[in-house]
C-alpha cells in the first residue's frame, strides 16, 4: 500500500481484508457511484506449481469472495488473473466453480493462457486471465487482444543498467549509459535517476560457487566435480542468456538457488530494478520497504504492458456498446 501511494498518490487506495468488504464501502472508498469493472488477482501460491499447492489454503477461498464482490457490484466487465493450474488438475475446481458462479450472475466469459513474451515483455510468464462481460451489454462474442509479437530479450531489457558486484549499488544512482534499445528508452523515459539497482547481498563462498556458472548454464549442466550440489530443482542456480527471455520472475529472484536468477554477465541474483525492468515495469515506479517487500511487490505482479494491453482491449469493447 505504501509502495502504491507513492507512486500513484491522486489514485484512491484502501486497505482492508475483502472478506469484510462489501459493495457499498467499496463505492465509497472508490468515490463513484457505479464501477465499470472489477479486476481480481487472488494469491497464486496456493495453485502455483512452484509452491506446496495446498487443496485447503485458505487463500483459495479468495475466488469466492471475488464473485461475491462482482454479485453486489454488478459490473459491466469482470478481469481475472491467475496461474493456469486453477483451471488444470485438482484445484481446476476452482476455476470451474468461477465461470459457473460468473454465468449465474449473468456475465459472459472467455478463458485463455496469455504469455507475456508475446506482448513485449521480455520474460516466459504464463497466466490465465477470464474476461467477463454483463450479458446485457448485448456483446455475446469476444476475444483477448492478439499478440503483438514484439520481442524483446534479456539485455535489450536491462542491458544499460549499470554494473555491479554482489552487495554493490546506491540508491538513488545515476544511469552510466545512454539507452541502447527502444525497450530501454521507454523504460527510462521519465525518470532522470535510478532507483531500486542495488546488488543482492551475497556470501563470498556463494559468489565463488556461481562464478562457474557459464552464461545460459546452470549448476546441473557442470560437470560432477564443479557442481556444488542435486538437490536443486533444473532452474536453481541458473544464469540468464542475453539473446533469450529471462524466464518466470517469482517473489524469490534475489536467491540464486530459486530459479534462473543470475546475472548473465555479473556473478550476483539480478537487483529489483533489473527484475523490475524484466516484468515491465517503468524506471520511475519506485519500490518501497524491506527488500523482501519489494521482491515480492515485483514478483507477483502482472506485467504492466501486458495488464495496459488488457486495459486498452477492455475499454474498446465497452466502448464498442455504446453504454
Amino acid at each position: 500500500a505504501y509502495t502504491f501511494k507513492r507512486n500513484r498518490p491522486l489514485t484512491p487506495f484502501w486497505v482492508a481484508d475483502i472478506a469484510k468488504v462489501n459493495s457499498m464501502l467499496l463505492l465509497e472508498h472508490a468515490r463513484v457511484k457505479d464501477i465499470d469493472v472489477v479486476i481480481g488477482g487472488p494469491p497464486c501460491q496456493g495453485f502455483s506449481s512452484a509452491g506446496k499447492r495446498l487443496f485447503y489454503d485458505p487463500r483459495n477461498a479468495l475466488i469466492g469472495i471475488f464473485v461475491k464482490i462482482i454479485h453486489e457490484l454488478k459490473p459491466k466487465a469482470v478481469l481475472f488473473e491467475n496461474v493456469p493450474n486453477v483451471f488444470t488438475g485438482e484445484h481446476g475446481k476452482y476455476g470451474e466453480e468461477l465461470l459457473e458462479n460468473l454465468d449465474k450472475a449473468g456475465y459472459v466469459s472467455i478463458v485463455k493462457v496469455l504469455h507475456a513474451e508475446q506482448f513485449g515483455v521480455p520474460q516466459m510468464r504464463r497466466r490465465a486471465f477470464v474476461l467477463g462481460l454483463r450479458k446485457d451489454l448485448g456483446i455475446h462474442s469476444f476475444s483477448f487482444p492478439k499478440p503483438s509479437m514484439i520481442s524483446v530479450n534479456v539485455e535489450q531489457a536491462i542491458g544499460d543498467l549499470p554494473s555491479l558486484k554482489a552487495c554493490e549499488g546506491s540508491d538513488p544512482a545515476h544511469y552510466l549509459t545512454l539507452p541502447q534499445s527502444v525497450y530501454q528508452k521507454q523504460r527510462r523515459e521519465k525518470s532522470t535517476l535510478l532507483f531500486n539497482h542495488i546488488a543482492p547481498n551475497h556470501s563470498k563462498d556463494l559468489v565463488k560457487k556461481i562464478s562457474i556458472i557459464p552464461e545460459g548454464g546452470a549448476n546441473r549442466h557442470l560437470s560432477p566435480e564443479k557442481r556444488f550440489s542435486n538437490n536443486y530443482f533444473s532452474q536453481a542456480y541458473a544464469r540468464l542468456s542475453r539473446d533469450k527471455f529471462a524466464y518466470t520472475i517469482t517473489g524469490s529472484f534475489l536467491n540464486p538457488g530459486s530459479g534462473r536468477f543470475i546475472h548473465y554477465k555479473d556473478i550476483r541474483a539480478l537487483t529489483i530494478r533489473e527484475a523490475a525492468r524484466l516484468q515491465s515495469f517503468d524506471d520511475n515506479f519506485v519500490f518501497h520497504g524491506t527488500m523482501s517487500a519489494q521482491e515480492r511487490h515485483v514478483g507477483n505482479a502482472v506485467p504492466p504492458i501486458l495488464a495496459k494491453v488488457l486495459a486498452e482491449h477492455l475499454a474498446k469493447l465497452l466502448k464498442s456498446t455504446g453504454l
